[in-house]
């Protein structure tokens, strides 16, 4: 059985939070208590996973109220075109084109006229050893956790994060920009600098192509869907010490496919 993610995209302006979480509660059924602790989390968001008739009758009460929903089924995120992974990004005397190219050397010619929305967002990869040890290295491509074992003590934890900006055409392609894995030299960015800088320097030259695009930086405070958190999440043993992963790739993959589909939505594009 198919099931969706009931969200809330905006509440009507002028209501409090009283409203809102009577509104919430009438339209869903959760009690008092949970629809207030989902109001308080700000919009957007996901208020929970529900079976598919269910949400969409959500959503038609919470429009009736003039509040601004949509419940995006897991078939239709699913549906959504895979991200296509960028190693190289060249401008041309164009500051609307660039030439951009994926690891496999293939190269296409990238239209920022056609993006009506970037994404920026730092995705975060941890890694957590109960040992005597010291962790030297983690891969969150692989998951695999190096440990030092010449000694130590107490629980070992380490985090590694990646800046991410994150286009999306009109036609529902989504072109991902990872900063580790993205060769500079073309855009003449300080290689010095850290992640952080080099991104926000390409996300304002995506930005001053993309002169109607809007700027998603929502991803930092995204409330992951239970669902996801536990997928996310990885426990098990390595050398007889208890390890756990977790994967901040699979919740951004979601929050990419639904804050498309979000922002079709509101635009009044036809759904990807």
């Amino acid at each position: 059985m198919d099931r969706a993610y009931l969200s809330i995209i905006d509440w009507p302006e002028g209501t409090d939070e009283g409203w809102r979480t009577g509104a919430l509660s009438h339209a869903t059924g959760l009690d008092a208590f949970n629809a207030r602790q989902a109001v308080r989390r700000g919009i957007p968001l996901v208020v929970s996973m529900m079976v598919t008739d269910r949400a969409a009758a959500a959503v038609r009460a919470l429009e009736q109220a003039g509040v601004s929903a949509f419940a995006p089924t897991r078939t239709q995120l699913a549906g959504v075109k895979p991200a296509v992974e960028i190693s190289r990004v060249i401008p041309t005397a164009d500051e609307s084109r660039f030439v951009v190219e994926r690891p496999d050397g293939a190269a296409a010619e990238l239209r920022l006229d056609r993006v009506f929305l970037v994404v920026r967002a730092v995705l975060k990869f941890k890694a957590r050893v109960v040992t005597d040890n010291e962790i030297v290295s983690y891969d969150e491509d692989s998951g695999v956790i190096g440990i030092d074992w010449s000694g130590g003590g107490g629980t070992r934890s380490q985090v590694v994060t990646t800046e991410v900006v994150e286009l999306h055409t009109m036609k529902g392609q989504r072109i991902r920009v990872d900063m580790r894995r993205l060769d500079e030299k073309p855009l003449g960015l300080d290689t010095l600098a850290p992640h952080r800088e080099r991104a926000d320097i390409l996300t304002e030259l995506f930005m001053v192509g993309a002169k109607h695009a809007m700027l998603d930086l929502g991803f930092k405070r995204f409330r992951i869907p239970p669902d996801l958190l536990q997928r996310s999440r990885k426990a098990g043993t390595q050398e007889g010490f208890a390890v756990s992963t977790f994967d901040g790739g699979i919740p951004f993959e979601f929050y990419s496919v639904w804050t498309q589909i979000m922002h079709r939505r509101m635009l009044g594009l036809d759904a990807s």
